[in-house]
């Protein structure tokens, strides 16, 4: 089903797989009770593990999103997405993807759904209520099921998870605190700090002296163009005071707090950058601190990896009617999606990979027949940048003229339309 949805990205079940009994089985399979998407999603984290293990690290990006699923008769089992106050209806969902140094997606790490009742937010009574009542339980359980299929795949990569402000609460701090994998989170909350001159968070960061400024590059996001912000950094080693209410009780946790504050004209009205990270990594300078940085701007990867999902893959056209059978699909979707993210970052940045990599070798031969290329012949193996191109051509892409390198849409629409003569000469 994977390999079908692979094939041919679809929100439907129907449009990713064609044959009346594999459309089928495929229905069966995804009703079944033994069928669930933690396990799709731990089986998927473990196959990533296996591509991670030429690092020393991995980048772990960790961010929730929603599925807009409609549900006007009320059948579908479905909570609440957005503000609360809209009838809209859905699945919450935190994802969790790895990225090589480098970049490179790696694949699927970790994924939760959930369904949110009916109603606006609770806000006054968030600080008095246990972690379990709470959203923010979401956050810790998609990394430990992460680390669980990476341990089970008896991984040596260590993991560094980046953390948008949803993930600044004390739980997650204190987990921080108590394990050797690496976390940086991004503050939002001012916390009191222990045994220092200054009382809050900030006031720290703020009187600690400039190490020196550097120029950030920053993606494209939106109507925002990609660009050079100069960036002041700010390093100090902080002791937070982490206060449970529910307990009445304080614990401590010493962490190291990285400041970078873009101190040059954004080209475009927007915020510009200031980002207060914590980090369970010890750093003592300036180059520890730009790689702070740098590994929490790998976050923008998950986004990256929501809109592929979202856009190309459609997960949120599923007709499925059963939450457990609409998980499962959006969880096989969701490796769909990141073998995608894959491909258009390869063409980018490893243009002489051999191609039978990630693409298998009757796909490559229907793109040779199909563009009749005067270099390569049936058989041969080219670099991944020439058949992405093609791939991408296939799907529409028109080169300069289309806005920039091949993109995650026009791929998938190639992977598509060079289907049936994969399939084709699969059966010669």
């Amino acid at each position: 089903m994977a390999e079908a949805a692979a094939r041919s990205p679809a929100g439907r079940v129907s449009e990713a797989i064609t044959g009346v009994a594999e459309r089928e089985g495929a229905y069966r399979l995804l009703e079944h009770e033994a069928v669930s998407a933690g396990e799709l999603v731990r089986s998927a984290s473990m196959a990533c593990a296996d591509r991670a293990a030429p690092f020393e690290f991995v980048y772990v990006p960790v961010d929730q999103t929603s599925l807009n699923l409609p549900d006007l008769q009320g059948t579908r089992g479905l909570g609440a997405i957005g503000d609360g106050k809209s009838r809209a209806r859905g699945l919450q969902v935190m994802n969790a993807i790895a990225v090589a140094p480098d970049g490179t997606p790696l694949g699927l790490f970790g994924q939760t759904y959930w369904i949110r009742p009916p109603g606006p937010a609770i806000h006054k009574t968030r600080r008095k209520r246990k972690l379990e009542q709470k959203e923010t339980r979401y956050w810790l359980q998609t990394i430990e099921a992460g680390i669980s299929a990476w341990n089970a795949a008896q991984s040596k990569t260590r993991l560094w998870f980046q953390l948008d402000r949803g993930g600044d609460f004390r739980d997650m701090l204190q987990w921080a605190r108590d394990h050797e994998h690496w976390v940086t989170v991004r503050a939002s909350v001012d916390r009191r700090t222990v045994d220092s001159d200054e009382r809050y968070l900030w006031a720290e960061l703020e009187a600690a002296e400039p190490l020196g400024t550097y120029q950030l590059s920053v993606p494209k996001r939106g109507q925002r163009p990609a660009r050079e912000a100069v960036i002041e950094v700010r390093l100090k080693r902080v002791n937070l005071l982490l206060r449970d209410r529910q307990r009445g009780t304080s614990q401590q946790a010493e962490l190291t707090a990285v400041l970078a504050r873009e101190i040059s004209q954004p080209s475009q009205e927007g915020e510009s950058i200031e980002w207060l990270l914590l980090t369970n990594k010890l750093v003592n300078d300036m180059a520890g601190a730009r790689e702070v940085i740098f590994g929490y701007s790998r976050r923008w990867r998950a986004e990256e990896f929501h809109k592929t999902w979202k856009s190309v893959c459609r997960v949120e056209d599923t007709q499925l009617r059963d939450v457990q059978a609409i998980t499962s699909w959006a969880a096989i979707l969701a490796a769909v999606a990141m073998r995608i993210q894959r491909l258009t970052h390869l063409a980018r940045t490893a243009p002489d990979t051999p191609a039978d990599e990630e693409l298998n070798r009757y796909e490559i031969e229907a793109l040779i027949r199909l563009k009749k290329p005067a270099k390569f012949k049936p058989g041969d193996i080219p670099p991944i940048s020439i058949v992405i191109r093609w791939l991408a051509e296939i799907g529409g892409y028109t080169g300069r003229s289309s806005g920039g390198p091949p993109g995650a849409i026009v791929l998938a629409r190639g992977l598509d339309r060079i289907q049936l003569a994969a399939q084709v000469l699969a059966n010669l």
